[in-house]
């Protein structure tokens, strides 16, 4: 886009600094030197890369020593490194995946060019690192040559065993208990030898003990948990693999029995036990059972018995779990009182019980039936609901009635607007008990009607609202009370004009205005009348909206019967007495201030406005200003678009 050269900076140029050992006296690191006389670098390269040297070479005078020039120049060695070609293999090397193999040199050097791999079967490859799939398993004879014909030339023979087909297994007696010996059974295979080396590790941590180099070893775990059992295999072919397993040891042998039950006396009940293995069960006490060594017997005690079940596996584990049948000779039912509810509310059947079945009725509006303590939403006025609880042959029964009343209706009334100062009073309906929040500005606020004492600004009352019917729960309504406050603005305070000025009058506030007294003025009853007055005069007006609040401003013309001009006080005192502290002109007639400027005596701009009405309290940058002589500079434009100069003093007084 632009083939301009680009100039680089004007020197000077800031140095470049030398890093870690290097610096301008070693600039080949701490192993080589310079010889100053001669110039001569010796001694030892750095690491292989590029370093900066800078030679500064004296010129001197032979006679008396003293220098005649002095001349630097920089330049860049490099270290390369010193490298040679070369083939480099491991003594042997083993597959025991597959046939094939990927080959790779051990020597990397960047002069190792060409390769000529030898496999042994009467293959070849030339590639740097070649893959080769051998047909057979057996002994294969490695040869490498680097650079074959070259200068640089190197090669080296090695063995490859090809004997594929090697798969790590073992197994385990599960499940396995503590204390009880685990045996693990080796399940190798090799499709080539046999297997031959064991190396055990059962996951004892912090032991060595837990070792083993047998096929099949037992071991004992004092604790349950879950254990990385691993072993080390190999075979006489040289495969060697690496297999872990997590094996889970428990605290007994895994047995499920029935949970406590309840029966009636006249009643039989079945016990069940389940077990995920094989093995043997003893039930205890032998009272009322049909078989003591059944995984499910019937047994019909006619009191209270805890039966014991006694598993023993096939591998030596051991469970013993209990089970209480309670025996009772009728069923305790007890219901909740009758209940009053709000209609459309939902309540729970509460019931104490101790029943094993449950059935009530109606089932309608009832979440479950047969649950003990349902939940129940009925819509009628009142619905009884009937309970049958059971435990066998024997029963109860038991009832509720629930009743159901209408939330109250609650109402605040409609939204409201008053004017400021005003009060205004609620009233609520719906029910028989009010609360009102938030109490503020409330006459009262537990009562329907309470009285909104003079707000001061708009608020939102909630009403609760509750009855005697039997409706626990509350209603809640709203109202907003709005304030609106008028603020009447009839423009500046005092305002003067020259006679013959017409005035532009300009209130604000609300919706509507009325000015007294009317005379000159064009219209009375609009925000902003033009006055022509001949005197002096106060001007108010009144301003409303429709919801009838208003407030009142007043204006005070003063006519001047003059030209228009600009008047500027000679003298002020900014001592915060509230006279004459802040130095301003008075614009008589002016509709505009152009320029109002205050120089002290060396010609420094000290303050400066176009604003009629503001003017200089004596600082400058915060700071008082020293009594004395000041020059200010006044200009504007009347009301008939004259323009009007003045300039003088002022004595600043403190």
């Amino acid at each position: 886009m632009n083939a301009n050269p680009v100039l680089p900076e004007n020197p000077p140029y800031q140095p470049l600094q030398y890093t870690g050992i290097y610096s301008g006296a070693n600039p080949l690191g701490l192993q080589a030197s310079i010889d100053p006389n001669t110039g001569i670098i010796s001694g030892i390269a750095p690491d292989a890369g590029r370093y900066v040297v800078s030679v500064c070479v004296q010129s001197l005078d032979k006679n008396t020593g003293v220098m005649k020039t002095r001349h630097r120049k920089d330049f860049i060695v490099s270290v390369a490194p010193c490298d040679f070609a070369g083939a480099q293999l491991k003594p042997s090397y083993l597959t025991c995946d597959g046939f094939n193999f990927t080959f790779e040199n051990l020597n990397t050097s960047p002069l190792n060019q060409t390769f000529r791999w030898e496999f042994g079967d009467g293959n070849f490859s030339t590639d740097a690192s070649p893959t080769h799939t051998y047909a057979a398993a057996g002994t294969y004879n490695l040869k490498l040559v680097v650079n074959p014909g070259g200068s640089c030339s190197d090669s080296t023979v090695s063995k490859l065993n090809v004997y594929p087909g090697f798969y790590p297994s073992f197994t385990d007696n599960a499940p396995m208990c503590k204390t009880v010996p685990v045996t693990f059974n080796d399940a190798t295979g090799a499709n080539y030898g046999a297997v031959n080396f064991w190396k055990w590790d059962f996951g004892i941590a912090g032991t060595t003990t837990d070792v083993s180099t047998v096929k099949n070893p037992q071991f004992v775990y004092a604790t349950p948990g879950n254990y990385d059992v691993t072993l080390i295999v190999g075979s006489d072919k040289g495969c060697l693999d690496t297999i872990v397993k997590t094996i889970q040891i428990t605290d007994k042998a895994p047995l499920a029995v029935s949970t406590d039950t309840l029966i009636c006396s006249i009643d039989t009940l079945q016990l069940r036990a389940v077990s995920s293995v094989m093995g043997n069960i003893t039930w205890s006490p032998n009272y009322m059972i049909s078989d003591v060594n059944s995984f499910t017997p019937l047994v019909s005690p006619d009191v209270t018995t805890t039966y014991t079940a006694y598993f023993a596996d096939t591998y030596g584990c051991t469970a013993t779990v209990p089970v209480k049948v309670s025996v009772v000779n009728a069923v305790t039912l007890l219901t909740m009182g009758d209940t009053t509810i709000c209609r459309t509310d939902s309540v729970r059947l509460n019931t104490i019980s101790d029943a094993l079945y449950y059935n009530w009725t109606p089932s309608l509006m009832l979440n479950d039936p047969k649950l003990q303590s349902p939940v129940a939403a009925p819509l009628a006025v009142s619905t009884t609901y009937r309970v049958f609880a059971s435990i066998g042959k024997c029963s109860a029964t038991d009832e509720v009635v629930v009743h159901t009343v209408p939330y109250p209706l609650a109402n605040a009334g409609s939204d409201s607007t008053i004017c400021f100062g005003n009060s205004i009073q609620l009233q609520a309906s719906g029910g028989s008990i009010y609360q009102w929040s938030p109490g503020r500005y409330l006459s009262s606020s537990n009562i329907e009607n309470p009285v909104v004492q003079k707000p001061r600004s708009t608020i939102k009352y909630i009403v609760e609202v509750r009855d005697i019917l039997g409706c626990p729960k509350p209603v809640l309504d709203s109202i907003i009370v709005s304030v609106v406050k008028i603020e009447a603005e009839a423009g500046p305070t005092d305002t003067s004009i020259v006679l013959g000025q017409p005035l532009q009058l300009n209130a604000t506030g609300s919706d509507f205005y009325q000015w007294t007294p009317g005379t000159w003025l064009n219209n009375p009853n609009i925000l902003n009348p033009l006055a022509q007055p001949l005197d002096n005069i106060t001007y108010a007006v009144r301003v409303s909206n429709k919801e009838g609040c208003f407030d009142v401003d007043s204006i005070n013309v003063k006519v001047f019967k003059i030209d228009p001009d600009l008047l500027v006080p000679t003298g002020f005192s900014p001592n915060a007495d509230g006279s004459n502290d802040i130095f301003r002109p008075i614009a008589i007639g002016m509709k505009s201030l152009d320029v109002f400027k205050v120089y002290n005596r060396w010609g420094q701009l000290l303050y400066s406005s176009t604003k009629i009405g503001d003017g200089w309290d004596g600082r400058f940058k915060g700071n008082e200003q020293a009594p004395g002589t000041y020059v200010w500079q006044a200009e504007g434009t009347n009301y008939l678009g004259k323009k009007i100069k003045r300039k003088g003093t002022v004595i600043l007084i403190r």
